[in-house]
């Protein structure tokens, strides 16, 4: 469905509210379809655009008809010809339907005051007493031709979701809160916008939002020596406002890996602290990822395949399925289903990326009340990422000595490398053989579940959990690798080669949390309209980083030590020696360790190495500086551990029939921060952070606003203001 808004701002001018949709004349039949109706008690304005949008109907009508008229809440499965008995009846208002068209028009009732009365009241009231109609038509006889509606001249404003942005966001209160009268600095991207820009990552998304970027985690130069336009260095993150920036699946977990827009519907991109609903954030301001959710209304099936001038192929597709259950009640059930698999290829020639992945989303709605909401996301990258390589070679040597420590880029550039690899080095696979030979596989798993409830007119809740896991092998060279000539230093090759150090780098994230967010809308006093919104989470992340490289083993697996040695860097273990790599003879996708997941036993020049941490702990160096016994002590060890627990309340209020907003909101964080295994380090935080901001609407176009908010940083406790 498509909402479109006409106004004029004109003293006492004709304001029209029209809802269009696709309606069939049956709608207004007496054997019409029912739907699941849930319209709380609120203004006349309000409960016909709610109406329009849940029975699909084209509603026509005046804010200076309806204004002053309150409509009771209707709850339940109605037609919509009940429905809009229900709500009008006895209100001095009539919907006139047209048979033909499926359009109503709400006018007062004839003989009704100028000002209808404001009234109350509750759904159990009779339909009988409805206030609907039906328009002549020619089949009457001479009545057949209706009274025309006047119109005045009125602006067209889209306020669809549907459209390259999107009118309303969840990501700031935790409620459906419409942008325009919330006071944040904030962009929303549509999966319509998202599918023709060709977007596939969020990194390619955020290009195209203002005042944002992304960088990699490793590389992101532009200089000789880093990367260009077009290389794919590393898992992309955000940037905002010049600073790093988070990002939240659908403003609640933590994303891990799934950079792949594949389950993504929009984009939110919020600026400023945003600890009301997020916590401890960065002062840039938050990314939020809000997924796909499977439609009760319609099943559908979408399949893509895409390829491009470097090679790269990607296969995704996408099925919809919805179906009402058996029984009293109309309960709805639908699934939704999405997969990829990429293979995407850059213009280095060794610059690649594998990748699969697979998102499902089931909803229940149990009733028209709640409705039940589950998904899990799973994610597998594997990135070969190359770098720069450098030249090794004497300063005084007559035929490279010209040629010492520059970029071979350069070389290149001035056609200067034919002696390499007999002339078969090019710019394009320059990066083959690396500074830095790094490669990266990351698996990913997200699984949530809420619970949407409205208990009575005037409550709405929503209950969050869920759990992530990342875990990311980075496997590379070690750094300040060289492209050494032939004869100059250890290398034995004979030819130009690359000597590797092989070392992995683990990583593994793990994050377990819940939210709840209760909204409350109270009820208009004079000018005056509040909601109020209190929530409460808690959250449980671990972070483990520990380097491993591989240590000689003997003939029944056990590594070899020296006891005498236990409490160096290895543990008393023998490291497996560097490799050197000649592109030239070797082939350029690099030595079979960097091809594919690093195997956990590697066998060279007669002896085996087994993979391992670099550091083992042990008993008898437990101290209390090192409480797990670590050799070489605990330094450079990175696990930390943090458990946060908190409360929220926020205030958004509409001044003067909305022509003014605020909102003010509050929040409280008991944070404890574990560095391990240093537990001496360990940190507690209660703090409070808040937001309060103001919006004028100045138009309905222009709206001035301001803004305030603040969060805290675990690491240090400073306090970041916006």
């Amino acid at each position: 469905m498509f909402l479109l808004a006409f106004t004029r701002a004109l003293p006492r001018a004709l304001r029209l509210v029209l809802a269009l949709a696709v309606a069939s004349p049956a709608l207004f039949a007496a054997g019409a379809e029912k739907k699941d109706f849930n319209l709380p008690a609120d203004s006349a304005e309000r409960s016909l655009w709610r109406f329009s949008t849940q029975a699909g109907v084209p509603v026509v009508f005046s804010p200076e008809v309806v204004r002053g008229v309150r409509t009771p809440a209707v709850e339940g499965a109605l037609s919509p010809r009940e429905a809009i008995g229900l709500l009008l009846g006895g209100s001095g208002l009539v919907a006139e339907a047209d048979e033909v068209t499926g359009s109503m028009v709400v006018r007062r009732e004839p003989g009704a005051g100028e000002d209808p009365a404001v009234r109350g009241g509750e759904s159990g009231r009779s339909a009988a007493a409805s206030p609907v109609r039906p328009v002549a038509t020619a089949s009457d006889g001479a009545a057949a031709e209706p009274e025309p509606l006047q119109l005045s001249v009125f602006e067209v404003a889209a306020t669809a979701d549907d459209t390259y942005g999107s009118a309303t966001s969840t990501s700031i209160t935790g409620t459906r809160k419409e942008l325009r009268r919330l006071p944040v600095s904030a962009e929303i991207m549509s999966r319509s916008l998202l599918d023709d820009l060709g977007a596939l990552e969020i990194r390619e998304i955020l290009e195209f939002a203002p005042g944002t970027g992304a960088f990699l985690l490793s590389g992101g130069t532009s200089d000789v020596q880093g990367n260009q336009a077009g290389d794919r260095i590393g898992t992309a993150v955000g940037s905002l406002r010049g600073l790093s920036v988070g990002t939240r699946r659908n403003g609640f977990l933590a994303n891990g890996s799934s950079f792949d827009g594949f389950s993504k519907d929009r984009v939110e991109i919020i600026r400023g602290p945003q600890a009301l609903l997020y916590g401890p954030t960065n002062a840039s301001g938050i990314i939020v990822l809000n997924t796909k959710r499977p439609s009760f209304e319609r099943d559908s099936l979408r399949a893509t395949v895409r390829t491009d001038s470097e090679g790269s192929l990607r296969f995704e597709g996408e099925v919809n399925a919805a179906a009402r259950l058996p029984g009293e009640g109309g309960k709805r059930v639908a699934l939704l289903v999405s997969g990829f698999t990429d293979h995407a290829k850059f213009w280095r020639e060794n610059n690649e990326i594998e990748s699969r992945g697979l998102y499902a989303a089931g909803a229940l709605r149990l009733s028209p009340r709640y409705t039940l909401r589950a998904d899990v996301e799973t994610v597998r990258r594997h990135a070969v990422d190359p770098t720069t390589v450098r030249l090794s070679a004497p300063a005084n040597n007559p035929v490279y000595g010209p040629r010492n420590n520059l970029p071979l880029r350069l070389l290149l550039r001035q056609d200067r490398a034919a002696d390499i690899f007999d002339g078969r080095l090019t710019y394009a696979n320059a990066d083959s053989f690396m500074t830095d030979m790094f490669g990266e596989i990351r698996d990913s798993e997200i699984v949530s579940v809420q619970l949407e409830g409205q208990p009575t007119s005037w409550l709405s809740v929503l209950v969050q959990g869920g759990y992530s896991y990342d875990d990311r092998i980075r496997y590379n060279s070690g750094s300040g690798t060289n492209l050494t000539p032939p004869g100059v230093g250890a290398n034995p090759t004979g030819e130009w080669a690359v000597q590797l150090t092989p070392s992995v780098d683990p990583i593994r994230t793990r994050e377990r949390a819940w939210r709840a967010i209760a909204n409350i809308d109270v009820p208009r006093w004079r000018f005056i309209k509040h909601e109020i919104s209190v929530g409460a989470e808690t959250r449980r992340s671990s972070s483990r980083q520990l380097g491993e490289r591989w240590f000689e083993i003997d003939a029944g697996g056990d590594f070899i030590r020296n006891p005498a040695a236990l409490n160096n860097g290895f543990s008393g273990r023998t490291a497996m020696p560097s490799l050197w790599w000649a592109p030239g003879s070797q082939g350029w996708d690099g030595p079979e360790i960097f091809q594919s997941r690093p195997d956990d036993v590697i066998e060279l020049d007669g002896r085996r190495y087994r993979r391992d941490s670099v550091r083992n702990a042990f008993p008898q160096f437990v101290t209390a500086e090192n409480p797990l016994g670590f050799s070489n002590g605990s330094a450079g060890i990175n696990w930390t551990e943090r458990d946060n627990h908190a409360g929220f309340v926020a205030l958004n209020t509409e001044w003067f029939d909305g022509r003014v907003d605020s909102l003010a909101g509050y929040r409280y964080d008991f944070l404890t921060n574990s560095l391990l295994p240093r537990p001496f380090e360990d940190r507690e935080f209660e703090k409070g952070s808040y937001m309060y901001g103001l919006n004028w609407h100045l138009t309905r176009q222009l709206t001035a606003y301001y803004a305030h908010s603040t969060s805290f940083q675990p690491s240090t406790g400073l306090t970041t203001e916006n």
